[in-house]
């Protein structure tokens, strides 16, 4: 979970209301799901069911504690399966290239000696980290889950490999959507984990960009004005992450020529 997703509802949250607003049960899969489900899903009541991820375990047992039975929490990694886990994730190179050590945020960080990851999304406790790891489709098979009707992915440096670790997920026609961070900065290549990769990589499985909200940061030798009370984005600077809505688009899709051939599409203006 990223420190822009402490700001109340994320993006689009309506729009994700409307595509799902015929399913029940709804089952939504949270990847990087610190400080627990966004706010708007508890607009479905008794319709949805949900499975989050992180991998900071006190967090898992404080969410596991004070949410509903619909709702379980698990401590591990998601990663690209057992054929991408040897990769390095976030990627070194990916992490230099966003350059985010030189920004306002990261350096009012160190002057303040603040972890936001401790201080925020743990709740003041050390850090401990699970040693679990899944691909999204190994956890599916291995608990009998069914498909998800939406992914929602933010890992700070991971996305891209936990989508590849989705292929089985992404492809069933069930999942009507995908939210997920994007990073613009990072390797030019197929591997990096970019905006670019992940918009291939969803496009391929049928999913058409829908809405794209953006990030800015200033660099430390021009700083500008926080957006929200923490080190976070700032007003002015440039783009460094964003978060993109992919649903299925019933117009663009063959799959989806005809309204209804996936339970409860509807249209929403694409």
């Amino acid at each position: 979970m990223s420190l822009e997703c402490v700001k109340p509802n994320s993006l689009a949250g309506a729009l994700i209301r409307d595509l799902l607003s015929e399913i029940d049960p709804i089952y939504l899969i949270d990847v990087g799901a610190s400080g627990g489900i966004e706010e708007h899903w508890s607009t479905f009541g008794t319709k949805l069911r949900a499975d989050g991820f992180d991998p900071l375990t006190t967090e898992v047992g404080r969410l596991n504690a004070a949410t509903p039975n619909s709702q379980t929490y698990w401590d591990a990694f998601i990663d690209g399966g057992c054929s991408r886990r040897s990769i390095v994730s976030p990627n070194p190179e990916d992490v230099s290239l966003t350059a985010f050590d030189r920004t306002t945020a990261s350096e009012y960080g160190k002057i303040k000696h603040q972890d936001y990851r401790k201080k925020v999304f743990n709740r003041g406790d050390d850090l401990r980290y699970t040693s679990n790891r899944y691909s999204l489709d190994e956890f599916l098979l291995a608990h009998g889950k069914p498909n998800p009707n939406f992914l929602k992915v933010d890992t700070d440096g991971s996305d891209f490999l936990v989508l590849r670790g989705a292929q089985q997920a992404l492809s069933n026609l069930n999942c009507l959507g995908v939210q997920v961070e994007c990073q613009f900065h990072g390797r030019p290549d197929q591997h990096g984990n970019t905006f670019s990769n992940i918009d291939i990589l969803l496009r391929s499985h049928g999913f058409r960009l829908f809405e794209l909200e953006t990030w800015r940061y200033s660099r430390m030798e021009f700083p500008s004005q926080f957006v929200y009370e923490l080190a976070g984005q700032t007003i002015d600077g440039g783009i460094q992450w964003g978060e993109a809505l992919y649903i299925r688009d019933p117009i663009t899709n063959a799959q989806f020529q005809s309204f209804g051939s996936a339970p409860g599409l509807v249209d929403i203006n694409l």
